[in-house]
């Protein structure tokens, strides 16, 4: 007579689920149990990134999930199309605020289309367990 848990990875953030269990030995299956709920899922947690431009010269950064392809703005809104370039002065930083928790990759450009790529310390940033910065 133990404790089961059982974590479901497929419930996603902030919803609410009822759940029903059945008990199977090999092909036979018991009754369903009545239904135990609402079990409402955790708020999806929200992070800020970070990008420092170390340059002596402007540029201009795009932030996009890794996870769902969307182009997020320093807002925390996102879009399925990139948008115009943020710019980050030199030796200044931009924070790009509330963000969903995975990882991101990170363009920056010397010019405001995005057709000049500047070489980056490092090209993404996990936002997975907390805030993140990246330098250029």
């Amino acid at each position: 007579h133990g404790t089961l848990t059982y974590p479901d990875s497929s419930a996603g953030w902030s919803n609410t689920w009822w759940y029903r269990v059945a008990a199977t030995d090999g092909p036979n299956q018991s009754a369903f149990s009545a239904s135990a709920g609402p079990v409402t899922t955790d708020v999806q947690p929200l992070y800020d990134l970070t990008v420092r431009n170390t340059r002596t010269s402007d540029i201009y950064v795009w932030v996009q999930s890794a996870g769902t392809g969307l182009w997020y703005n320093t807002a925390g809104s996102g879009w399925s199309t990139r948008q115009t370039g943020q710019r980050v002065r030199k030796n200044k930083q931009e924070i790009w605020y509330n963000l969903p928790c995975g990882v991101f990759y990170v363009f920056a450009s010397s010019d405001a289309a995005g057709n000049s790529p500047v070489p980056s310390i490092g090209g993404s940033s996990d936002l997975s367990s907390g805030s993140s910065t990246i330098s250029y």
